[in-house]
């Protein structure tokens, strides 16, 4: 069942890791902790909230829509997913989920290629470093 719900957010701009989780005790109450790598300029950090919050709540961007805070680090949002409440209480407790790639994230990689040509990729990594360095 699809519900909307209005969520506090901290945003941290400009951070190395981006990542959707944990807590902070903010002006707007208890707010989810959202990193992106994007800056806070023209907008460009909210942008990338949007998706993180679309991506860790499992819905499209146009599901996410700014309340208040475009210019400000703490903001609020409306997000229209299923089981809103469940994932929320899931994101505040956890203090480390990364996103994934997909997301703009630099979480785990997910190698699509086949394991057994590990060896071929190996001899030509090693390959390439000689031809670089020798």
């Amino acid at each position: 069942m699809r519900t909307g719900r209005r969520i506090a957010v901290r945003v941290k701009p400009g951070a190395r890791r981006p990542r959707v989780g944990g807590r902070y005790e903010g002006r707007n109450g208890v707010a989810l902790v959202v990193a992106v790598g994007a800056p806070p300029v023209d907008g460009r950090a909210t942008a990338a909230v949007v998706s993180a919050l679309a991506t860790a709540f499992g819905v499209s961007g146009a599901d996410v829509s700014l309340v208040t805070g475009a210019h400000s680090r703490d903001k609020v949002f409306d997000i229209d997913a299923p089981d809103v409440d469940e994932r929320l209480a899931c994101l505040l407790a956890d203090q480390d989920e990364p996103l994934p790639r997909s997301a703009g994230g630099v979480g785990p990689r997910q190698d699509t290629s086949d394991t057994s040509d590990t060896s071929d990729r190996t001899d030509r990594t090693a390959r390439d470093r000689a031809r670089q360095w020798g």
